[in-house]
């Protein structure tokens, strides 16, 4: 009972250090596309540019409001994982079918950059899992290899105890593997684009989570 009671709260310390730690880190990553935007807003109001400009400027800051609308969506899926908050409805679901709606979605991006995809296993694979929190998992692995990552990309889906889904790609950066699914994990290069780091653990903490 003794030792139970010792992992429970060992638990629950993790869990706090690591909101703690989520909260420090988005409100430093908060801040930065929202000055940005800002300034470019002030230079709209004080300056009469030409419509060339205005328009530059106003790209500008759709995409940083963009960032900032990503870093809350990310932050909120987080938070909302490791304080085990809600419950989700579990069902009898084709693994292949929802990874494939996925990928499509993101075939233009790929294509744009005369990247393929090729894929291993065909083989219909069902498994009981909630829909939404799969699609998840799948869209950040794709948005992963589609922004650090360059050529073409080759997925092997194998089947046994566990289902994997495994991606061989040529990374644009050193990385430190160990690290890849800690939050706010980044590249130095990666961090100057504005990412939030969190992606990948969100993948992490919904493939272990109880539901």
């Amino acid at each position: 009972m003794m030792l139970t009671f010792r992992k429970l709260e060992i638990d629950i310390e993790k869990k706090n250090n690591s909101l703690q730690k989520t909260i420090v880190n988005i409100s430093h990553d908060l801040k930065t596309p929202l000055t940005s935007a800002l300034g470019y807003v002030e230079l709209l109001q004080k300056y009469e540019l030409s419509g060339e400009e205005q328009h530059k400027y106003e790209s500008i800051i759709i995409d940083k409001l963009k960032q900032l609308s990503q870093l809350i969506e990310d932050f909120f899926t987080f938070t909302k994982i490791i304080s085990n908050e809600g419950k989700f409805e579990l069902k009898l679901l084709d693994i292949n079918r929802i990874f494939e709606e996925e990928l499509v979605c993101y075939y233009q991006d790929f294509n744009s950059q005369g990247r393929m995809i090729y894929i291993k296993g065909n083989k219909k694979i069902e498994m009981l899992s909630n829909e939404r929190i799969l699609r998840r998992i799948f869209d950040n692995l794709i948005i992963n290899a589609l922004k650090h990552s360059r050529g073409d990309i080759y997925i092997s889906i194998n089947t046994g105890a566990e289902i994997c889904f495994q991606f061989k790609n040529r990374l644009d950066e050193p990385i430190i593997v160990e690290q890849i699914f800690d939050e706010f994990y980044t590249s130095d290069i990666s961090r100057t684009k504005q990412n939030t780091g969190l992606g990948l653990a969100i993948v992490k903490e919904f493939t272990e989570m109880e539901v």
